[in-house]
């Protein structure tokens, strides 16, 4: 009889101590919190698994399977570091690809007195707010190899199937999609960006326990870039918010693949062989929410000469429907092999598009290819919506 009792009470007590656990983890999970004292919450130090790590003073991950998804910017990063003045964070994907030019990283990322450059800088509002700067000018940068190498155990989750560009000191590397490294890169080497940037300490997480799933949220309330919007039923995503206008990208490529041209790389909605023409034409007339597209301005500038990202900005169009800019911000995802919009050095036939391990791709006009494309709103015109996947924002 005592044994039964015995049983009894030990089943009660396991209960009783399992509730308080899951209920201990989802007041944590919704208690607003420090970002440092949310991580050690969520992670354990170790010294020899895939996990947290200490040296002195500084925390870094290591391993592959490392809880250290953080949402932000309506965004989702890996925390690479801390310590007790900031949390070092990177993209968890590449945020752009593009050539290596003389200084096209820098340009893209942060801002100096030309009005083209800065296109990152321009993605994230309230900087000061949120971020410590890497330096006395710059608030983005990209991963330096040392962070790299420190991050593997058996695996790295800084090795996510891309290429991206490293700094090692004052060169600049790659690390391949296998995660090798090579160091063999010229200014006409393309590769991927993943942005790196210092928040602050003391920013308070609203929920999250650091995986995939359920990343650590930072909330912020003022910025459209990387959001969803529903025309029709058709999804985009926004790639730049500008003067009350919003650029998507579609979420998903044309079921129909076509050729640039027959000759040229120029996007020319007047030749009737030619996407421009297409784009704006049948696919534009097609579109039940076509009354909800604004002519925009699209820069088609070329990119082989010297390979330098402002040359890009040496001529445009106004178009209703074009294609992704090959230095827009354009956060990696299932997407590749579409065309781009800008044209080749010398109007030769030679374009361009991006393939999924985070290099570009030159081929003559005349491949046929997949067709991803953007168009523009007026961001006072939407009327419902949250601008999250499950909850996009509606303008009818």
């Amino acid at each position: 009889m005592r044994r039964y009792v015995l049983v009894i009470v030990l089943v009660i007590l396991s209960g009783f101590l399992i509730y308080q656990g899951i209920t201990l983890e989802a007041k944590a999970d919704n208690y607003d919190d420090e970002l440092y004292k949310r991580i050690l919450y969520y992670n354990k130090i170790t010294k020899d698994k895939d996990g947290l790590y200490k040296n002195n003073d500084k925390y870094y991950f290591k391993g592959e399977n490392v809880n250290n998804y953080i949402q932000i910017f309506n965004r989702i990063y890996r925390i690479v570091s801390f310590t007790n003045d900031n949390v070092k964070i990177i993209s968890n994907k590449n945020e752009a690809v593009f050539y290596l030019g003389d200084n096209n990283i820098d340009l893209w990322l942060n801002k100096n007195e030309d009005i083209h450059t800065g296109i990152y800088y321009d993605s994230i509002s309230n900087k000061e707010k949120y971020l410590e700067k890497i330096d006395d000018n710059n608030y983005f940068t990209i991963l330096d190899i040392d962070s790299y190498n420190n991050s593997k155990n058996k695996g790295s989750f800084l090795d996510n199937g891309e290429s991206s560009f490293l700094n090692n000191g004052d060169q600049i590397i790659i690390k391949t999609d296998d995660g090798k490294i090579e160091e063999s890169v010229n200014f006409n080497t393309s590769s991927g960006i993943r942005v790196v940037m210092n928040l602050k300490i003391d920013l308070v997480v609203k929920k999250g326990s650091g995986t995939y799933n359920n990343p650590y949220v930072i909330e912020t309330h003022d910025n459209y870039i990387n959001k969803y919007v529903m025309l029709g039923q058709d999804m985009y995503q926004v790639v730049s918010d500008s003067e009350g206008i919003l650029k998507l990208r579609s979420n998903k490529v044309l079921d129909k693949k076509m050729l640039f041209s027959y000759s040229s790389s120029l996007f020319n909605p007047l030749n009737k062989n030619n996407i421009a023409y297409y784009l704006n034409n049948n696919y534009y007339n097609s579109l039940s929410y076509k009354k909800y597209l604004k002519e925009c301005v699209f820069y088609t500038g070329n990119i082989l000469d010297n390979y330098n990202y402002l040359n890009i900005y040496n001529s445009k169009i106004s178009v209703k429907v074009g294609l992704m800019n090959i230095f827009d911000l354009n956060i990696s995802n299932y997407l590749s092999d579409y065309y781009l919009i800008n044209s080749s050095k010398d109007d030769s036939n030679i374009t361009f598009t991006y393939d999924k391990f985070g290099t570009i791709i030159s081929e003559g006009a005349n491949i046929i290819k997949k067709v991803l494309p953007v168009v523009c709103i007026d961001k006072s015109e939407i009327t419902s919506g949250t601008g999250t996947l499950k909850n996009p924002y509606i303008l009818e």
